[in-house]
């Protein structure tokens, strides 16, 4: 007699329900994960914009101007723009950009910028900058 390879139904079955089960509890706790990722990863972006125009203003020894267009911060000097910060995340709303300048010195005036999703399940985050221009992103709100 032949000896058949595969699997049964059953087993089959068996394994469609494990998996089924498993993505049921995993699916909102990634759900989540994918909101508090695009909260860090546009304050990151945020942060990433501010020191390179602060890094250029120290070494072209010319004051950045940090200039805002919707949701845009624009970065130039003499009306030349090398970095742009777009809030591109669905859902994360940036508030406290304004338009401001960096000293050829890094110095910056104090600011706080929230940024959002405004759902209780995700930790906000803060980015905050000092006049001295050294900036850190906290969690929770400003």
């Amino acid at each position: 007699m032949k000896r058949q390879l595969g699997f049964t139904l059953i087993e089959v079955m068996t394994v469609v329900g494990i998996v089924g089960i498993l993505s049921v509890v995993a699916t909102p706790s990634f759900i989540q994960y994918i909101k508090q990722d695009r909260l860090v990863s546009t304050a990151n972006e945020l942060m990433s914009t501010f020191k390179m125009a602060r890094s250029e203003a120290i070494k072209r020894e010319k004051i950045v101007t940090l200039t805002t267009q919707g949701s845009k911060w624009l970065a130039s000097i003499d009306n030349q723009t090398f970095v742009v910060f777009d809030n591109d995340q669905t859902g994360v709303v940036v508030s406290g950009v304004t338009t401001q300048s960096i000293t050829p010195l890094g110095e910056f005036p104090v600011t706080s910028i929230d940024i959002s999703d405004r759902d209780g399940d995700t930790t906000d985050r803060c980015f905050r900058v000092y006049a001295s221009g050294q900036s850190k992103i906290e969690k929770g709100n400003c």
